[in-house]
C-alpha cells in the first residue's frame, strides 16, 4: 500500500489539491475598512538600527525574560530533536522487517504525517486553553502534555518496533511543538511592551540552542 501511496499519483493529487486551494483565494473579498469614531493614534517613528539593537540586548538580560530562558531552550532542543532524530528512530525500528532503505524512509516520513496533525491540533486547542485558563494556568497543561510526549517516546523507543506507537510518539511530539509555539507567541506578543524585541530575543535563544543540540 505504501508503494502506491508514495508514488507519482500521490504527489500529483497533492499538487492538484494545492492548486485548488490557491485558486480559492481569488474568491476572498477585500477587507472592509471600519471607521473608528476615536482619533487614530499617530504611528511611532521607526527607531534606528542601533537603538533597536540596544533595546533588544537590554531585554535579553531582563529578569522577566531570563525566567523564560528555560522555555526558549526547550523549544530549541525539541526542534533539534524531532528534526534530526524521529526519522532515524523510525528507520531503525524497521531494520528487522526486510524492507529496503527507501521503503523504510517512506514509512518513517509517513509517520511524520502524524507529527503534522499533532502540531495543528495541539496549537489550535491550546489557544482555546489559554483563552479559558490564562497564561499562568496553561503552564500546567504544557507540563502535562510534555510528560505524555516523553512517556510515549520512551515507550516507542524501548519497544523497538515500527507500529502504532511510532505514530503516537510523532503525534505527541507535534502536539508539544504546537503547544509551545502558541504559548510563546502569546507571551511575546502580550507580556512585553515591545513585541518585536521580545520575538527577537526568543529567536536568538532558540537558534543558539538548536545549534548546540
Amino acid at each position: 500500500m505504501i508503494k502506491h501511496t508514495m508514488g507519482p499519483s500521490f504527489f500529483i493529487t497533492l499538487s492538484i489539491a494545492e492548486a485548488i486551494f490557491i485558486c480559492l483565494f481569488a474568491f476572498l473579498k477585500m477587507p472592509v475598512k471600519i471607521r473608528d469614531t476615536e482619533e487614530e493614534e499617530p504611528e511611532e517613528e521607526q527607531k534606528p538600527f542601533i537603538e533597536n539593537l540596544k533595546s533588544t540586548m537590554k531585554l535579553l538580560v531582563s529578569p522577566k525574560m531570563v525566567w523564560l530562558a528555560g522555555v526558549f531552550y526547550w523549544s530549541g532542543a525539541s526542534i533539534a530533536y524531532f528534526n534530526g532524530m524521529l526519522i532515524p528512530i523510525m528507520d531503525l525500528q524497521q531494520l528487522d522487517t526486510g524492507r529496503k532503505e527507501k521503503e523504510r524512509i517512506s514509512y518513517a516520513l509517513l509517520g511524520m504525517v502524524a507529527f503534522g496533525f499533532g502540531e495543528v491540533f495541539g496549537g489550535f486547542l491550546h489557544g482555546m486553553v489559554i483563552d479559558k485558563l490564562g497564561s499562568k494556568r496553561s503552564c500546567y497543561v504544557n507540563t502535562f502534555f510534555m510528560c505524555i510526549m516523553t512517556a510515549t517516546a520512551l515507550i516507542s523507543i524501548n519497544n523497538g518496533k515500527y507500529n502504532y506507537l511510532s505514530y503516537i510518539m510523532c503525534f505527541f511530539w507535534g502536539w508539544n511543538d504546537g503547544v509551545i509555539n502558541i504559548f510563546m507567541f502569546q507571551m511575546m506578543g502580550f507580556e512585553f511592551p515591545n513585541p518585536a524585541d521580545a520575538f527577537s530575543v526568543w529567536n536568538m535563544y532558540q537558534g543558539v540552542c538548536e545549534f548546540l543540540c
